[in-house]
């Protein structure tokens, strides 16, 4: 019998884990990384993983703008994107 391997895959880009974490960092979204199960019976280099996403193009995809915590060091906040995000 085959021996089923688990993976973990992010519901919103597709990046794929060998383990679970709480954020991806393919699009930084957080609790979107579930175990999916691929049979690895077939020589398929690992990469049958059997998704239920769709694909999106870039500029189909809407950007958010998140509230900020500006700090008093001007060159961190720069670097943070304009402050540290609320809630982050």
């Amino acid at each position: 019998m085959a021996k089923a391997k688990q993976v973990f895959v992010c519901t919103s880009c597709g990046q794929v884990y060998s383990k679970w974490q709480g954020r991806c960092d393919g699009c930084r979204e957080w609790n979107t990384i579930e175990e999916q199960v691929v049979d690895t019976s077939k020589k398929n280099n690992g990469r049958s993983v059997k998704s239920s996403f769709v694909s999106k193009r870039l500029i189909d995809v809407k950007g958010s703008a998140s509230e900020r915590i500006v700090t008093n060091i001007g060159e961190f906040n720069r670097v943070m994107g304009g402050g540290i995000v609320k809630d982050s």
